[in-house]
């Protein structure tokens, strides 16, 4: 992954983001949260053959500003509509994990005309949202992240080794760097409104790939959710693998099968 930096200056946040060579069909790449670009190291090496990739950092993440607000789905949903519109991305593919896949869903659902196909990785679809989006569970994430940038980079880097021995050493690694970038601003998420689901599925005109893990291993999206979107949104497809919430990284050979699998068919027109 050796890709020019790019920015974009949007009047309220100045986004940067990594751009391939347009090789073919554009691709958006979206983090989730507490993450940034470096983290789809893995996946933007499998596509850049034959896919112009851009891959963001969210605001408060990576390289990006760090406005003061603006840490809620509709305004990063308008962000992402802003950068396609601005780089005249043609019905680009949106691929995101969790933070980044509820940010790709409500731009499909807000913008549908400048969407062509969403891939959605353990997006936060929950029929009840409990702490998570409570100010206890924002100040929480907030000294998490405090801890992590203060910490040193070999004793994060053997930690979530010890955490995740199956993962990469290479996802270790770049999980180690955005962890230490990102700022305390991006805590606001936990405490923002989460779009409701059943609005989104039933407003999303596009393709639609889900995937999701199994519930013993701390993954988001239910069974029961999951029966849910393919009821609300027939053109989607759903794909349950064995991993966690970060299933990415933690069954890479099935979810770039997948991937390969969704990204082969027909664009929407």
């Amino acid at each position: 992954m050796n890709m020019p930096s790019n920015r974009l200056d949007l009047g309220d946040v100045s986004l940067a983001f990594l751009r391939t060579a347009p090789t073919g069909p554009s691709v958006v790449l979206l983090h989730g949260l507490t993450d940034d670009s470096g983290c789809w190291w893995r996946l933007s090496d499998e596509l850049e053959t034959e896919h112009e990739l851009i891959i963001p950092d969210a605001r408060g993440h990576g390289r990006s500003s760090t406005p003061e607000d603006g840490y809620d789905y509709p305004t990063l949903a308008r962000d992402l509509a802003r950068l396609i519109k601005a780089l005249k991305l043609e019905k680009p593919t949106l691929i995101g994990h969790s933070m980044g896949a509820e940010t790709a869903a409500l731009t499909a659902a807000n913008y549908p005309d400048l969407i062509g196909a969403v891939v959605l990785e353990d997006p936060p679809w929950r029929d009840s949202h409990g702490r998570d989006d409570s100010l206890e569970r924002a100040e929480d994430m907030r000294v998490k992240i405090e801890k992590h940038r203060q910490a040193g980079a070999d004793e994060l880097f053997y930690e979530m080794s010890r955490a995740k021995p199956d993962w990469h050493p290479q996802e270790v690694a770049a999980w180690v760097t955005a962890q230490q970038s990102v700022r305390p601003q991006v805590s606001q998420m936990r405490s923002s409104v989460y779009p409701d689901w059943r609005a989104m599925a039933a407003s999303m005109r596009c393709r639609c790939l889900l995937l999701t893990g199994l519930n013993e291993r701390g993954v988001i999206v239910t069974p029961e959710i999951a029966r849910g979107v393919m009821t609300l949104l027939p053109q989607a497809t759903h794909v349950q693998v064995e991993a966690g919430h970060n299933i990415h990284r933690d069954n890479w050979p099935r979810y770039i099968e997948a991937i390969h699998a969704f990204m082969g068919e027909p664009a929407t027109s």
